[in-house]
């Protein structure tokens, strides 16, 4: 009778559990953004044209859907699998930090994300405006922050491929963000054009999010590639 071997990481064995956790809450992360990009392209369809959120009710963009318990299960689904992506992006980085310091940071910024979030809620106007901005810069700095923990992994088994990748992965992941926030501010000067402009914005975001969940992925088999059999 075959006997049947466990595969286990020998090195960084939290790390590696902490990236596979991160790499899922990246994908619902997508998914999410995915829901909420749909709902905008409905829209657009709906109305014809690229136009503002204004010049469409919520019944019409419901209506288009095949009703409103569609849109609503859609959106509702949405916002769910942002929070579950969020909680398990605080279990992954406070797992990976046990092997790794420099994922310490990433969790300092996940708090400080938080934070901000729930003050950005009392405001309204360039205060909540700025708040937001910052919520969402806090995200971006988050995942250069996962991306440098990585690196330093890479660095520590010699692993030079996936260190100088991850250098271009925040460059990418920069760029992207920032193309992603400039396009949210444009629809305050162009509103004629506001839903073509979220929806840019939102596959700004879903770009960004692949680069990084592709990136973690590089890293688990990176960790995979230190195993035992017992």
């Amino acid at each position: 009778m075959n006997e049947i071997k466990e595969v286990k990481v020998t090195k960084f064995a939290k790390a590696y559990e902490g990236l596979k956790t991160l790499k899922i809450a990246g994908i619902l992360d997508i998914v999410g953004t995915s829901i909420a990009a749909l709902i905008v392209l409905v829209s657009v369809i709906q109305m014809g044209g690229f136009g503002g959120k204004d010049d469409i009710s919520s019944q019409q963009v419901a209506e288009a859907m095949g009703g409103g318990s569609i849109f609503i299960i859609l959106g509702f689904g949405s916002m769910i699998l942002a929070i579950v992506a969020y909680i398990m992006q605080i279990v992954g980085v406070n797992e990976a930090k046990t092997d790794d310091e420099g994922f310490d940071n990433a969790l300092i910024f996940i708090i400080a994300g938080i934070i901000v979030s729930v003050v950005s809620a009392f405001f309204k106007g360039w205060v909540g405006s700025v708040l937001s901005l910052a919520v969402k810069v806090l995200a971006v700095i988050v995942m250069i922050c996962i991306i440098n923990g990585v690196r330093s992994l890479a660095q520590k088994l010699g692993n030079t491929k996936i260190d100088n990748n991850g250098k271009t992965v925040c460059t990418v992941v920069i760029v992207l963000a920032v193309m992603a926030i400039l396009s949210g501010f444009a629809n305050v000067f162009f509103p004629s054009i506001e839903l073509l402009l979220t929806l840019i914005t939102g596959c700004l975001n879903i770009a960004k999010t692949v680069v990084f969940v592709v990136y973690l992925c590089k890293g688990i088999k990176m960790l995979e590639e230190n195993k035992i059999e017992g």
